[in-house]
C-alpha cells in the first residue's frame, strides 16, 4: 500500500512539473513579445534618458533604474532598456520557489501555487517588461527576504548577503527601508537572534552599499532625499533650491501676444471645460483610502475572488510550522508595507505601486491555502495572460470597444514616434513643456535630445542635469526654435516672438498637423489621444518689419 502511494505521488509530480514549466515558459515568451512590441512608456523614456548620463543619483530617484536601462543606450533602445528587468524577472521565479522551501513548504504543488499567485497577478505580469524603480526594488526585496529566511534557519552568515541586497534595494527606491522592521520581527521571534553579530554586520553592509548615494546627496543639497520626502509625506513636487540653467524660467500664465492672436481660431472652437464641485476634506479622505485599498486588491485581479473565498472558508493550511521566525517575518513583510502606506493615505494621495513589495510575502502566505484549488489558480493565471495579450493588441491596433475616455495606456505609448519624426524634419532646436514629453520625444530622436524648458511645469532631471542642456539662450538667438506644449496659447519668451503655431493631433488611426491659419477649414479627427501645440519662436532681430 505504501509503495502504491509513493508511486502515485511520483506520477502526479511529473505532469505537475511539466505543466508548471510550460506555464512559466509561455509567460516568458509572452513577456519577451510584450517587451519587444509594447512602445516605451513616458516614465520608462525618462529613466532611459537617465541611463545616458550615469550617476549615483538623480532628481527623482536613486540610480538603479538608470543602470538597469542603460543597455538600451548602446544596443537596441526598446528591448535593451528592458533586458535587465526581464532577466531579473526570470531569475525571480526560482528564487521565490527556494524562499518557500526555506519556509518549510516542500510540496511542489504548493510552491508552484505561490509562484503563480505572485508572478501571474497583474503586477507580476507587468514585472519584467515595464521598467520603473519599483522593478529592481521588487527583485532585491525578494532576494533580501530569501537570504533572511535562510539566515533565520541557522545560516547566520546569510545576513551579510541580506544586507547587500538591502543596500541594492535602497539604491533602487527609498521604500526599501521598510524591510528593516520586517527583519527585526524575524529576529525577535528567533531565540537569541539579536545577540549574534551577523544581523548587525549585514546592516553595516547595507549602509556601505548605500553610502555613495548618500555622499552624492550631501554634495547636491540632499536633492533626491528632499524631493522624495516632500512627495511621499506632502505630495508635493516642489524642492527649494537655486538652479543654474542656461535658459530663462518661463511663466505659463504670461502669453506671447502674437501667439495669442494665432491661437484665437483654435480657442474659438474649444468647448468650455466643466467646473467640478470642490470636494470636502472628508470626501477627499474617503477617496484616497478607497483608491489605495482598491489598488492593492486590484493587483490580484481574478485571483481576488479565490482569496476572499479562502478567507471566508477559513480552512486550515497543510500542517506546517506557521509560527516559525521565517513565517513571522513573512507576515510582517505583508502587513507592514500595507499598513504603513494605509496610514499615509489618510493624509495624502498614495500611488498604488508604493507598497507593492507586500505581494512577495502575501503570495507565500496564501500558497498553502490556495494549493487546494491548484487548478483554479492555473486557470485564472492563464486568463490574466490572455487579458494582457489583448491589452498589447490594443496598443498596436486600438480596439473600438475599449474606448475609454482617458485611455492612459494609449496616452503613454501612442503617437510620440510620429511627433518626434515630424519635429525632427524642421532641424530646429526643440523643447518640451513637461519632462514626460521631453523624455518620450528624446527616446525617439535618440541620440538627439528634446530638452525641457524650465518654469512651465515641475522640475526634473532634464532641468537639473547639464547633460540635457545642449543649447544656451545666447545660441538660440542665432536661429529659431520650437516649443511643444499641451497649452494652446504659447508662453512669452524674452527676446523672441512666435512666428507659427501648429496643433499636432494624434487619434487612434490618424496623425494630423493643423496650422492655426487653416484650422477651421481642415477637418479634424475627433476624440484625439493627444493634442500638442508647437510654437515656433524667432528672435526679434531676425524678424522682418
Amino acid at each position: 500500500m505504501a509503495k502504491k502511494i509513493i508511486q502515485d505521488q511520483k506520477t502526479e509530480k511529473v505532469p505537475l512539473l511539466g505543466v508548471s514549466l510550460g506555464f512559466f515558459i509561455l509567460m516568458a515568451i509572452l513577456k519577451l513579445a510584450w517587451a519587444t512590441l509594447l512602445p516605451i512608456t513616458n516614465d520608462e523614456a525618462y529613466y532611459f534618458n537617465w541611463g545616458r548620463s550615469l550617476s549615483w543619483s538623480y532628481f527623482d530617484h536613486p540610480p538603479m533604474v538608470a543602470l538597469w536601462m542603460s543597455p538600451g543606450t548602446f544596443i537596441e533602445p526598446l528591448l535593451g532598456s528592458r533586458l535587465v528587468a526581464m532577466i531579473a524577472a526570470f531569475l525571480a521565479i526560482p528564487i521565490f520557489l527556494s524562499l518557500q522551501k526555506g519556509l518549510g513548504i516542500h510540496e511542489l504543488k504548493t510552491r508552484v501555487t505561490g509562484a503563480i499567485l505572485l508572478f501571474a497577478n497583474f503586477m507580476g505580469i507587468l514585472y519584467g517588461f515595464i521598467v520603473t524603480p519599483d522593478i529592481p526594488q521588487f527583485f532585491f526585496w525578494l532576494c533580501a527576504l530569501h537570504e533572511g529566511v535562510y539566515a533565520l534557519k541557522g545560516q547566520e552568515k546569510r545576513w551579510l548577503s541580506a544586507g547587500i541586497f538591502t543596500g541594492l534595494g535602497l539604491l533602487s527606491k527609498y521604500t526599501m527601508v521598510l524591510i528593516g522592521p520586517v527583519f527585526l520581527m524575524g529576529l525577535l521571534k528567533q531565540k537569541g537572534g539579536l545577540k549574534k553579530p551577523w544581523p548587525y554586520l549585514g546592516a553595516l553592509l547595507a549602509f556601505l552599499v548605500f553610502l555613495p548615494h548618500i555622499h552624492w546627496n550631501a554634495q547636491n543639497d540632499w536633492l533626491t532625499m528632499r524631493f522624495q520626502l516632500n512627495r511621499g509625506l506632502m505630495h508635493s513636487h516642489d524642492v527649494d533650491t537655486s538652479w543654474s540653467h542656461p535658459l530663462p524660467f518661463l511663466d505659463d500664465k504670461v502669453y506671447d501676444p502674437k501667439g495669442l492672436h494665432l491661437a484665437e481660431p483654435i480657442l474659438n472652437l474649444e468647448k468650455p471645460k466643466k467646473v467640478r464641485p470642490k470636494k470636502t476634506a472628508f470626501q477627499k479622505f474617503i477617496k484616497r483610502v478607497e483608491n489605495y485599498l482598491g489598488g492593492q486588491l486590484g493587483f490580484f485581479g481574478l485571483f481576488l475572488p479565490l482569496i476572499l473565498f479562502l478567507i471566508l472558508k477559513q480552512r486550515k493550511a497543510d500542517p506546517k510550522d506557521l509560527s516559525s521566525p521565517g513565517f513571522a517575518m513573512m507576515k510582517m513583510g505583508c502587513f507592514f508595507p500595507l499598513g504603513f502606506f494605509f496610514l499615509i493615505s489618510w493624509f495624502q494621495k498614495v500611488e498604488a505601486n508604493w507598497p507593492v513589495v507586500y505581494l512577495v510575502s502575501a503570495a507565500a502566505l496564501l500558497a498553502p491555502y490556495a494549493a487546494r484549488y491548484f487548478k483554479w489558480v492555473y486557470i485564472l493565471g492563464g486568463v490574466h495572460l490572455l487579458l494582457f495579450a489583448l491589452i498589447l493588441w490594443h496598443t498596436q491596433k486600438p480596439l473600438s470597444f475599449l474606448h475609454f475616455k482617458n485611455d492612459r495606456l494609449l496616452r503613454e505609448t501612442i503617437g510620440y514616434e510620429e511627433i518626434a519624426a515630424y519635429l525632427k524634419q524642421s532641424g530646429l532646436p526643440t523643447f518640451a513643456e513637461t519632462y514626460q514629453l521631453a523624455a518620450s520625444l528624446s527616446f525617439y530622436q535618440f541620440p538627439g535630445i528634446v530638452a525641457q524648458w524650465p518654469g512651465l511645469t515641475r522640475h526634473s532631471e532634464f532641468i537639473r542635469n547639464d547633460y540635457f542642456h545642449k543649447h544656451s539662450f545666447e545660441s538660440l538667438k542665432k536661429s529659431s526654435f520650437a516649443l511643444v506644449s499641451s497649452h494652446i496659447t504659447p508662453s512669452k519668451v524674452p527676446g523672441f516672438r512666435v512666428e507659427q503655431l501648429r496643433e499636432l493631433r494624434v487619434c487612434r488611426d490618424a496623425f494630423q498637423v493643423l496650422a492655426s491659419i487653416d484650422y477651421v477649414k481642415k477637418p479634424r479627427c475627433q476624440d484625439p489621444i493627444h493634442r500638442f501645440f508647437v510654437a515656433t519662436y524667432s528672435p526679434y532681430e531676425s524678424m522682418t518689419p
